[in-house]
């Protein structure tokens, strides 16, 4: 996606989102979910492996990837 429709859609999304409606966004970039997302939750092959809020999310990922690398 061009940066200009990018940011058409995440403006869409934030406004959206502070009318209080609800939203559900896949992605494949954990940026752009840490900006729009205030729950995340993480699929692997159809099930759920870890939902929560983004910052408790995203640092059980790094914990579990920090260990993947060291003990492969």
């Amino acid at each position: 996606m061009d940066p200009k429709a990018r940011r058409f859609l995440w403006d869409s999304i934030i406004k959206i989102t502070k009318e209080g409606r609800a939203v559900v966004l896949t992605s494949h970039s954990m940026e752009e979910c840490e900006v729009l997302c205030n729950r995340l939750a993480i699929m692997v092959n159809g099930t759920f492996k870890c939902m929560g809020k983004c910052v408790c999310v995203v640092e059980s990922v790094r914990y579990y990837t920090d260990v993947r690398r060291q003990y492969p």
